[in-house]
């Protein structure tokens, strides 16, 4: 069995300030006491039942970034990102870096989003029915598995949601471990 840490919240000291000393102690810590994994969340704000709504937050895959620099044998992953926040051939170019920053140590959790306030609040469309997400979750991943294998890439077959469609992206680096 393998374990790891999963980081829900920034509060873990009295100044907002120190939100990263406090997750890279958090980090380094897991990673010199044999965990597997540390995981952040990929939200903008605070989800419900976790920590209030006004809490400082940070941006997960700003985070990754920076714990990739200051670690080096754990794994480094998002619970989760959801596909309405990002692009999905930027996603696959931001997961890619962070993966060759860390020397293959990133793990891509992807999810089709729930929280329609976060999205609301920054101006992103929220689709009210799961299955619609979950089509466009499916969309995202064809694609950024495309971005990451093929040395050109159009949308994938079936893709319908106009912001995945391109005419010719170039590859991204492929992540160091797929």
């Amino acid at each position: 069995m393998k374990f790891g840490i999963h980081n829900s919240s920034w509060l873990d000291r009295p100044d907002s300030a120190e939100a990263f000393e406090a997750v890279k102690a958090k980090a380094q810590l897991a990673e010199d006491h044999g965990f597997v994994w540390f995981s952040v969340l990929d939200h903008m704000i605070q989800i419900p039942r976790i920590g209030a709504p006004d809490e400082p937050f940070l941006e997960g895959w700003t985070v990754l970034s920076a714990l990739a620099a200051v670690t080096t044998r754990i794994r480094l992953a998002t619970l989760c990102t959801a596909v309405g926040y990002r692009n999905p051939a930027h996603l696959a170019k931001i997961t890619a870096s962070v993966d060759l920053i860390s020397r293959g140590r990133m793990t891509l959790g992807i999810g089709a989003g729930f929280f329609e306030d976060e999205y609301k609040q920054y101006g992103w469309p929220f689709p009210p029915q799961p299955a619609t997400r979950i089509r466009q979750m499916e969309e995202a991943v064809q694609l950024i598995l495309k971005m990451w294998t093929e040395p050109r890439t159009t949308s994938a077959p079936g893709i319908s949601t106009s912001r995945m469609q391109s005419s010719n992206r170039s590859r991204c680096k492929s992540p160091v471990r797929r």
